[in-house]
């Protein structure tokens, strides 16, 4: 496996924009889970529906409960970027170990995958 060929300046400005996506993601996951709060609080709160109304307010938390969940998802693969920099390992694609473009991880700074592994791993 071949050692990261980014600059060094290259490298800082990703960092930047990997550790921006993780505050605004956990921004976001905060809210989330206030608005999940606050719809299990006011669960409690009412009075019992018809079912049309439940069957409602339940997809509606089963939405949000996925939105959380994604968001989360979403950090963690944040947080593996930064760990993959620390280590020297960070725009190496996972699988078969070649340099991911620069342009993509641009793109989607949190990409552990080449454009061609990714494009095999979807199929």
């Amino acid at each position: 496996m071949r050692r990261c060929e980014l600059s060094q300046s290259q490298l800082a400005d990703l960092r930047k924009d990997i550790c921006q996506l993780i505050d605004q993601l956990r921004e976001d996951l905060a809210q989330a889970r206030e608005q999940q709060r606050a719809e299990l609080a006011l669960v409690n709160m009412t009075q019992p529906v018809d079912s049309a109304e439940q069957a409602n307010d339940s997809a509606r938390r089963v939405q949000l409960l996925g939105h959380i969940q994604q968001l989360e998802g979403e950090v963690r693969s944040a947080e593996h970027a930064l760990k993959r920099l620390d280590k020297g390992l960070y725009g190496e694609c996972e699988t078969c170990g070649e340099m991911i473009e620069l342009n993509r991880l641009k793109a989607n700074p949190v990409a552990v995958l080449c454009i061609s592994c990714q494009s095999n791993y979807e199929c």
